[in-house]
């Protein structure tokens, strides 16, 4: 019993945790202490069971990712760039939930995985709410400000900020999510296709296109055949399915429902600053490429005259440095392939894994 509440308590504070880094309205000051704090007393309560973890022969790519983070950090000290805070919370510290998730009980983990759904359900239909009342509940004022900038053109529809701050961001966590839904067997299948309804309504509201299209080509069409191979081929279902999809398009095409995605260009300026953001070496010289540097990024940005530097990966080598983003993102990569273990069926692993980093590289955030 004391093992559960523990973990339990674990559980909460890390979804706390993620809540408050996204520093929601007024939170922005307190959400960054809260984080840390939590990452310290959590280092401390399992501290031994990760350290006995660390020694097995199975963990060793973990310990590999602490060891270049180790060694990014110093090497960035001594450059007179402090990224303590960056590298903790964006790569020690979910490194650390996943040996604390390892360690849980059956009962901890089946209340985790429940919080999670509750968590997804309640993230998808803030964001519908959002677009419903064309308010924004938790985004913080920077946020709507860039929002209330970019609606002043016709090109641009409201969007959905939901828990997770930027848009974009929400898309991304909300179609990962999907996909571990889509492949959940525990899930009836009637239910699965509804979460996946549920996020998809949701990513329109978001407006991102990466995340839209890559659910389209990869998820939504799982979970089809999934409904069929249950329920078999019924001509009225289908039938019904193609009058869904006909309304659901002429929605997309003659309202703001569609968002960039159906009354833009594909060659607008958000597709051509992904692209823009792949000559990102003419602007740096050859020592900041392989070191990184923290204004980097600005200077990028500004020189391409975009919003952003609409690529993640390299976001990373402008931060990172291109050293250290060869070695850390793929032992991350092969982390991930690894903890997906737990599906059986190879191509399971990589429909998970192509949403994940086919997103993640499509935007900074």
């Amino acid at each position: 019993m004391k093992r559960l509440l523990r973990d339990v308590a674990t559980s909460m504070l890390a979804l706390a945790a993620v809540f408050s880094s996204t520093s929601l309205r007024g939170l922005s000051g307190l959400s960054m202490r809260l984080m840390f704090l939590f990452i310290l007393a959590m280092t401390v309560l399992y501290f031994p069971s990760i350290t006995k973890n660390l020694r097995k022969p199975d963990h060793r790519i973990q310990l590999g990712i602490l060891l270049s983070c180790l060694l990014l950090f110093i090497f960035k000290l001594s450059l007179g760039q402090p990224y303590l805070k960056d590298i903790f919370g964006f790569i020690v510290y979910p490194l650390l939930l996943s040996f604390i998730f390892e360690q849980m009980s059956s009962d901890s983990r089946l209340f985790l995985r429940r919080a999670v759904l509750v968590f997804f359900v309640l993230e998808c239909t803030v964001a519908i709410l959002e677009r419903i009342l064309q308010v924004n509940f938790f985004a913080p004022e920077r946020l709507l400000e860039m929002i209330e900038f970019y609606n002043t053109g016709e090109m641009y529809s409201f969007r959905s900020t939901a828990f997770i701050d930027n848009p974009l961001t929400n898309a991304f966590v909300v179609a990962t999510g999907m996909a571990f839904i889509a492949l959940d067997k525990t899930i009836p299948v009637r239910d699965r296709v509804l979460l996946g309804l549920l996020g998809f309504i949701a990513l329109l509201c978001f407006n991102g296109r990466a995340a839209i299209i890559v659910v389209s080509l990869l998820v939504l069409p799982y979970l089809l055949v999934e409904y069929y191979k249950e329920h078999h081929f019924n001509i009225f279902a289908f039938s019904l399915s193609i009058v869904a999809l006909l309304v659901l398009w002429r929605i997309l095409t003659t309202t703001s429902m569609g968002g960039r995605l159906f009354h833009n260009s594909l060659a607008d300026g958000s597709t051509q600053a992904r692209i823009l953001a792949l000559t990102f070496k003419r602007y740096i010289t050859d020592f900041e490429m392989w070191t990184g540097a923290p204004f980097l990024y600005d200077r990028v940005k500004e020189a391409l005259d975009t919003g952003g530097v609409e690529n993640g990966v390299v976001c990373w080598i402008l931060k990172y440095g291109l050293l250290f983003t060869m070695l850390i993102l793929p032992l991350l990569m092969i982390f991930h392939w690894q903890k997906l273990g737990v599906y059986s069926r190879k191509w399971e692993r990589w429909l998970i894994l192509l949403v994940f980093y086919l997103i993640g590289t499509s935007n900074p955030n």
